[in-house]
């Protein structure tokens, strides 16, 4: 049947014993301090991102606030320029408008002379218009 040779069951044993050892140093320690490396890396790789995360949430918050305040000012420079706008149009609107009465005021009192020129030629033909209106009637 089965023999068990003692001496080569302990060189056996011996040899897997040092393998064990052999593949312990070699390659289990390097493999695990690779994997502590990694995870350590990992951990503060992930610990960066988060400050990142956080620097970046207070630069959109004062990339906002910037934009807020440039709104604001460009609101108010806005209504300036708008004010300012109707200022000098209503300024150019009331000089027409006062340049427009004068010129009405020396139309009426043009109008009113040649007015009176009229009515003075005409009254100054009325004699000759009743001889004239006479002179018809009579032919008729």
């Amino acid at each position: 049947m089965l023999e068990i040779d003692l001496s080569l069951l302990i060189v056996t044993l011996f040899v897997f014993m040092v393998l064990i050892a052999v593949l312990n140093k070699g390659m289990f320690q390097p493999y695990l301090r690779f994997m502590q490396e990694r995870d350590e890396s990992i951990s503060r790789d992930m610990a960066e991102a988060n400050r990142n995360g956080d620097d970046i949430n207070s630069y959109l918050e004062e990339a906002d606030k910037i934009i807020a305040n440039a709104k604001h000012e460009i609101a108010q420079k806005r209504e300036k320029v708008v004010l300012d706008a109707k200022k000098l149009a209503d300024s150019k609107l009331e000089a027409r408008k006062s340049e427009l009465e004068s010129e009405l005021k020396e139309f009426n009192v043009a109008l009113e002379k040649e007015r009176v020129q009229l009515l003075n030629s005409l009254m100054s033909q009325v004699p000759l218009y009743k001889e004239t209106l006479k002179a018809k009637i009579s032919k008729i």
